[in-house]
């Protein structure tokens, strides 16, 4: 289990790692071997999983929303991913490239940091309908990378007659099934401070486990954008 859900920064710096050397592997007109992706792949993690561990270092010590806090942390990470790319590259590792390696860190998590900032309010000021569709979009991508097929929307009796004598019913946004297990979720996305409808909140006063609930928000997403921006700069060509 990762409590902290470091593996989201793990995730992203491995991500960049790669679509970095590719770019750079195009942009040169030649195709690196595999050494070089598993590379990128490697320090693009090891530079992830450093960041996160650094920023969950950071909140216990009650300094989470330090900026210089993330600068320090960030010249970490960068110096940890490039010593990394380098020891597997066969290279030379020197003060000089530990500094370099760090100053990339500190430049990645300035220019992400302005990245994350203007995503993020571009996304805040969307519609409602619209970050609701991006949010069951997101979820929905979600579970797929996680195994699961999806199966449609979902609606669940509430236990409440309507005017005419019906039951009402919660609509619910996903419906998913696993593909190895058969494990079936039903999961409603949210998005910033969208509530449950009536409905919903009748099923779940009835059974708090009738479904899950997948939150997102703005600022989260806008934190990726930096993470990814922060990566690419620690993660750089070195031709």
């Amino acid at each position: 289990m990762d409590p902290d859900g470091n593996w989201v920064n793990v995730a992203i710096g491995a991500l960049v790692g790669l679509v970095v050397q590719g770019a750079s592997d195009i942009y040169n007109g030649e195709l690196s071997g595999w050494k070089s992706y598993g590379t990128a792949i490697v320090a693009g993690g090891v530079a992830g999983a450093t960041f996160g561990a650094g920023t969950v270092a950071l909140g216990a010590a009650g300094a989470g929303e330090s900026v210089a806090g993330g600068y320090v942390v960030a010249a970490v990470a960068g110096a940890t991913g490039g010593t990394t790319a380098r020891v597997l590259n066969g290279e030379d590792v020197t003060a000089g490239t530990v500094a370099v390696d760090a100053t990339f860190g500190v430049l990645g998590q300035a220019a992400g940091r302005a990245v994350g900032q203007a995503v993020t309010g571009k996304i805040n000021n969307l519609s409602n309908n619209a970050k609701g569709k991006l949010g069951e979009a997101m979820t929905s991508a979600k579970y797929r990378l996680m195994g699961y097929k999806e199966l449609g929307k979902k609606q669940i009796r509430t236990g409440v007659r309507t005017p005419t004598g019906r039951i009402a019913k919660a609509h619910i946004d996903h419906e998913f099934e696993h593909f190895l297990t058969g494990r079936k979720s039903i999961v409603e996305s949210k998005f910033n401070t969208s509530g449950y409808t009536k409905n919903q909140a009748a099923v779940l006063r009835n059974d708090p486990n009738a479904f899950s609930t997948q939150k997102w928000n703005g600022e989260q997403i806008g934190g990726w954008a930096t993470d990814t921006t922060r990566n690419a700069f620690i993660y750089r060509s070195k031709e």
